[in-house]
């Protein structure tokens, strides 16, 4: 199984990190590699609403039905691959860490199988260089949004 967690600070409210990383029409902003993302469920949305996502990963178009089973705005937001060829969770904490800033830690678990498993150090690469860049810029949006 492979796992990763990975940090930023940023310079808004925790309140504003939720509410952006929560929002699918974000998604393609700050998400490498995402080509669409769509709540399925009606509103509310929270636990157990589903999201359809449409990724291009090491040149091959993913889509998957999400699941979201952490939403305690403004702290914890995490969503599981329902279907897809990655079984995989995510969770995001988000922690006040001055006057309006945020410490963002995000956690993800996936399990690898078929050609994923085959070059299973390579995707785990991707993965972490994939999380990176998705922090970094989140980070560069938001803070631009205060200026």
């Amino acid at each position: 199984m492979y796992k990763t967690r990975r940090s930023t600070s940023v310079d808004r409210p925790p309140q504003e990190v939720f509410d952006y990383i929560t929002d699918p029409a974000n998604d393609a902003s700050w998400l490498s590699g995402t080509e669409s993302s769509q709540f399925t469920s009606d509103p509310p949305h929270g636990v157990g609403a589903t999201k359809e996502v449409v990724v291009k990963m090491m040149g091959r178009r993913i889509e998957t039905t999400n699941e979201i089973t952490h939403w305690d705005r403004p702290n914890t937001y995490g969503f599981k691959a329902a279907d897809g060829p990655i079984p995989f969770t995510t969770v995001v904490r988000l922690e006040a860490g001055g006057e309006n800033q945020t410490e963002v830690t995000l956690d993800l678990e996936a399990e690898f199988s078929g050609f994923f498993k085959m070059a299973e150090g390579l995707v785990g690469k991707q993965f972490d260089k994939r999380m990176d860049r998705n922090l970094e810029t989140l980070k560069l949006l938001l803070e631009a949004q205060q200026e």
